[in-house]
């Protein structure tokens, strides 16, 4: 008999507040980790990095949720399902904060583009 660990069982859910209607859910195994699909979780209690090495993290980014102003007059829920190492964001000199709220403002440009090409 296989026993679970807590991260086997851990997931999260995005919940409608006024309706209690779940809109999104998702067990954290399920998201692949980056550069890596088969990585396995990050081990608890694991070796501690050498003093010259950083511990690495990991982000796991559910989706984002946005009003959509000039086409359906709705809200939007955008999934994206995925995780960022704070390896790869060091490694190019950002960090993982500033590299997601540029993707942000990219993805909010590429609505205002969009709907300025649809009129």
């Amino acid at each position: 008999m296989r026993t679970t660990s807590g991260y086997d069982r851990a997931w999260y859910r995005l919940v409608n507040e006024e309706t209690s209607q779940t809109i999104d859910y998702k067990l954290i195994k399920d998201v692949n980790l980056p550069d890596s699909p088969l990585s396995a979780p990050p081990e608890e209690g694991g070796d501690e990095p050498s003093s010259g090495q950083s511990k690495s993290y990991f982000t796991y980014v559910a989706g984002r949720i946005f009003f959509d102003y000039n086409g359906s007059g709705r809200w939007v829920y955008e999934r994206f399902n995925h995780c960022f190492s704070s390896d790869k964001f060091e490694k190019d000199g950002g960090e993982i904060a500033q590299s997601l709220c540029e993707m942000y403002q990219q993805s909010e440009q590429e609505l205002i583009t969009n709907d300025k090409e649809i009129k």
